[in-house]
């Protein structure tokens, strides 16, 4: 997961910031984002050019922590997901003899 905020110090606390590739932010509030959204800030930031024989070859953008890493109004967090705390059996026991779907 990651937790990212966006603190300008010219909005006031909580108005909404609209940023490409994450969505909306809160200024001055952190916001949780699944680990899927770095795969789809990279997408959106990444550029499409042209090789040696004129075939368009897409690049990634920066991940989230990469691209904020310098920028002064963002601060990106990556937390490790915590491994649950309750046990799931996931086995089954088929009573009629027949196979366990």
């Amino acid at each position: 997961m990651y937790k990212i905020k966006y603190d300008s110090p010219t909005l006031g606390k909580g108005e909404i910031v609209t940023v490409t590739g994450i969505g909306e932010l809160r200024n001055g509030e952190f916001s949780e984002l699944p680990d899927e959204a770095d795969a789809t800030f990279q997408a959106t930031n990444g550029i499409v050019s042209l090789d040696e024989e004129n075939n368009a070859v897409f690049t990634l953008g920066l991940g989230l922590e990469d691209y904020f890493k310098d920028h002064e109004l963002f601060t990106v967090e990556h937390v490790k997901d915590k491994p649950s705390t309750t046990a799931v059996d996931k086995t089954t026991t088929n009573t009629d003899g027949g196979a366990n779907a």
